[in-house]
């Protein structure tokens, strides 16, 4: 890879920027919500399956103030203020992709750096960091209601875990900056398979067999020799 062709990098959240491997379980066992896996099993359907949880959330009375607290709670990798801040200096797009919601991942971008994150269109100067997560709908008292993911798919609002494609987003980026898939650098620590197999990928401390790589590191300053 040449080092005039990464024109974005897109991070994975969990494991990759933050130490926290995954944001929806954790709420959920705080809260005595049912985790998902097991419910996948008993063979419930996308429709029963989202209004299932949906229907366990709220009764565990999950309200906008937890997934701040969460947000708040959670502790970064090592570098990755530093990195952030490099990448952005030299003018190299960022992005999250992760389906943690929205709410909760714009607070963890704001801890890292206010001015390279946040800004959903491209402005004069820097380019921003775009987020894609999912969108948590409270009520007037700031009760759960109920998610939405980004893409959203026909069938409308999301809970399995089985129709979330990283890819798709990474395509929809490669789409909107009118990039070769080249130009984008993925980096993940593993279970994001089908993505590598059409991007290149860097695997950060990854820990599954099925993600395919082009380097393998340990620490987030590497990346930067991509670059």
């Amino acid at each position: 890879m040449q080092p005039h062709e990464v024109r974005r990098v897109v991070f994975d959240l969990h494991g990759v920027l933050i130490k926290e491997k995954a944001s929806w379980a954790m709420l959920r066992r705080a809260h005595g919500v049912p985790e998902l896996y097991p419910l996948l099993k008993m063979g419930l359907q996308q429709g029963e399956l989202r209004s299932f949880l949906d229907a366990e959330v709220c009764a565990a009375g999950l309200t906008r103030d937890d997934f701040v607290k969460a947000a708040n709670a959670v502790e970064l990798n090592e570098h990755v203020q530093e990195i952030v801040e490099t990448l952005h200096l030299m003018d190299i797009g960022l992005d999250i992709a992760t389906f943690s919601p929205i709410i909760y991942e714009n607070i963890i971008a704001n801890s890292i750096h206010p001015h390279a994150f946040l800004t959903p269109t491209v402005s004069i100067g820097h380019v921003p960091m775009n987020i894609y997560g999912s969108t948590v709908i409270f009520d007037s008292r700031g009760k759960y209601v109920t998610t939405f993911v980004y893409p959203n798919d026909q069938e409308g609002p999301w809970s399995p875990a089985v129709n979330i494609r990283k890819k798709v987003v990474l395509d929809d980026i490669a789409a909107k900056y009118k990039l070769e898939k080249e130009n984008i650098l993925f980096v993940s620590d593993g279970f994001d398979t089908e993505a590598s197999l059409h991007y290149p990928t860097v695997g950060y401390r990854h820990d599954s067999g099925t993600l395919q790589t082009i380097a393998e590191i340990t620490d987030l300053r590497e990346l930067l020799r991509f670059m």
